[in-house]
């Protein structure tokens, strides 16, 4: 038995644990980084999509005419940061809008889908934009007459 060989060991071995734990600390914050942008993309995505669904939703109600209805749930919940700050839905007649879904995250950032073919006018019942700021909310939508044509209306059932 070498008891040299084994006092080496042990003296090199604090050494090599502070060199594993400096690695293994500096390597954890770009996991985070990644981690957190992968959350956002999805995040970007899956709300996205929703509008998108918003978008459809009323270009339907519009080729099938007055007195058609449908709901839409959605669900705009964010797992960090940034997440949901204002969803505004249509507005008033030729404002710029009109026609647009467009969610307004916690960052600055917006997303929006806009109804182009066929183009439609998106309104609350007060023929104006609807804001909202709940991430989970049901919204009810109907294609009705008002004065100065046919709108699809939205408010939150």
């Amino acid at each position: 038995m070498c008891l040299q060989e084994d006092e080496e060991g042990l003296v090199s071995l604090p050494l090599k644990l502070l060199v594993i734990s400096v690695v293994a600390t500096m390597s954890i914050i770009p996991a985070a980084d990644a981690l957190e942008s992968m959350h956002y993309k999805e995040f970007v995505s899956r709300c996205s999509a929703q509008l998108q669904g918003i978008i459809r939703t009323c270009q339907l109600l519009s080729v099938e005419g007055p007195g058609s209805a449908r709901g839409v749930t959605l669900d705009l919940r964010s797992q960090g940061t940034p997440g949901m700050a204002c969803l505004s839905i249509g507005g008033g007649y030729g404002r710029p809008g009109m026609c647009s879904a467009v969610l307004e995250l916690s960052n600055g950032n917006r997303i929006i889908a806009t109804a182009e073919q066929p183009s439609v006018w998106i309104c609350s019942e007060e023929l104006e934009a609807l804001l909202v700021y709940s991430c989970l909310l049901e919204l009810r939508f109907e294609c009705t007459i008002v004065p100065g044509g046919v709108c699809v209306t939205v408010k939150v059932a």
